[in-house]
């Protein structure tokens, strides 16, 4: 008589031809209904979950979910699953389309979700629960979505995740390392503790001599730090005073971040006496001729030198605003000037040495900004969060740097214009019939 297939973890994982090296075995032997595992970059996180996730859908009649910040993350489990289910499981169902498995024999499904769309990870009860960089997850995807699907079949829940600052992740995290908290596990690992790579000794080593300390301690010794996801320290210190009109003694220059797509054009204008935000606008969903008027109607405001995004179709729009003898400083985004203008002001922001009234989504997108590192490149990239805009950031970044490599003696003073101030701008745009233009709206 044929033998069952052994649905141990150790069963599966020779089934597979995959061995855990011991610091994994460590968590598996230590798992508990809530298991945080915080590691350096390459530990193996992902394997780990994956093997586990597998595990359940060769067991009867279990539902898995692996939910993670955006799609792309999910995946990097998903790849893992999917690969072993077509080589070693051809009658499991397999859906590209959803991105899920089923077990046709037993009734098990796995599916992958997103916190990108909190809706989809409010259903039924959940058996597995991995979450994949669960630190970037907001705290109310956790308790309002998240948590509750596993309290119908007391499901687990299997938390990895990089460190990134304080939340409710290290909570979680803290209650593992308490005895008192019995349903709760959590561990810590370095990149260096992934025993089946040696050569990560070496390069955790590279990495401590080339990365900025805190990305350092972040991403390769698994620490938490306060605050350590976020790239600006000291926002609310640099928030004083109100925006000012136009004085003829002192001179200004702007900052101009165009927008794409679903995203807003942002202006900031800074007075060069003492790097205060004076003026400040942003839009969307406006034609560009629209954007060029509404930009230059703030530059005859205040007589200011333009520094502009000119990526892609800003090009064309700096050429066509400098046509009309307006002085503009087309900066081009790559990673590497995008990581310069974000740090330059960042050091501006940490020495107090800008200042600007409360505006809202200013603060927002400075307090949500973070930056993301690849071990692969070894470099670092700095973005709003996925989902988020930056075109406040961005504005005030390049206004700054152009308040710091502007002369103050350049700029003429030039008679202001009969018409074309921002306010006049804005009453000619509310009179127009936008029925006749609404081609002109994205």
């Amino acid at each position: 008589m044929k033998k069952n297939p052994d649905v141990s973890l150790k069963g599966i994982l020779e089934h597979i031809g995959v061995e855990l090296h011991e610091n994994q075995k460590v968590i598996v032997r230590g798992m508990k209904r809530y298991t945080c595992v915080t590691a350096g970059r390459r530990f193996g996180k992902t394997l780990v979950a994956s093997t586990l996730a597998l595990g359940y859908l060769r067991a009867t009649g279990k539902t898995i979910w692996i939910v993670a910040p955006t799609y792309d993350l999910a995946k990097r489990t998903w790849k893992y699953i999917y690969g072993w289910a077509l080589r070693y499981y051809p009658k499991w169902k397999i859906n590209q389309g959803n991105l899920s498995i089923e077990n046709k024999e037993n009734g098990s499904i796995l599916e992958l979700k997103t916190a990108e769309n909190p809706a989809s990870c409010i259903g039924a009860g959940v058996d597995f629960l991995i979450i994949d960089e669960a630190s970037r997850i907001k705290t109310e995807v956790w308790e309002e979505a998240l948590f509750p699907t596993l309290g119908d079949k007391q499901g687990k829940a299997f938390m990895i995740s990089t460190p990134k600052g304080k939340n409710w992740f290290y909570e979680l995290y803290l209650k593992g390392q308490e005895e008192q908290f019995t349903d709760y596990a959590s561990f810590t690992f370095e990149s260096k503790d992934n025993l089946s790579l040696p050569h990560m000794v070496e390069e955790q080593e590279k990495a401590r001599t080339t990365l900025p300390q805190v990305a350092y301690e972040q991403e390769y010794l698994a620490r938490f730090l306060e605050d350590a996801g976020q790239v600006f320290r000291g926002i609310r210190a640099c928030v004083k005073g109100e925006f000012r009109e136009y004085n003829r003694e002192h001179a200004y220059i702007m900052g101009v971040d165009l927008a794409k797509y679903e995203d807003y054009t942002a202006i900031t204008v800074i007075d060069l006496t003492d790097f205060h935000v004076v003026a400040f606008d942003r839009f969307n969903k406006l034609d560009y001729a629209f954007q060029i008027e509404r930009i230059k109607a703030v530059h005859r405001s205040y007589h200011a030198p333009i520094v502009i995004d000119a990526t892609g179709v800003g090009n064309p729009i700096a050429e066509a605003i400098e046509r009309d003898g307006i002085p503009v400083y087309p900066y081009k985004y790559t990673n590497q000037s995008k990581k310069f203008l974000i740090e330059n002001l960042s050091l501006k922001i940490e020495q107090q040495q800008v200042s600007f009234p409360a505006i809202k989504e200013l603060l927002h997108e400075l307090e949500i900004f973070e930056y993301e590192f690849s071990p692969k490149t070894r470099m670092i990239r700095y973005n709003a969060p996925a989902g988020y805009h930056d075109d406040c950031v961005n504005s005030l970044a390049l206004a700054v740097w152009g308040a710091g490599h502007y002369e103050q003696d350049t700029v003429p003073y030039v008679e202001p214009y009969p018409e074309g101030s921002l306010g006049q701008l804005e009453e000619q745009l509310e009179q127009a019939s936008y029925q006749k233009n609404l081609k002109y709206f994205l």
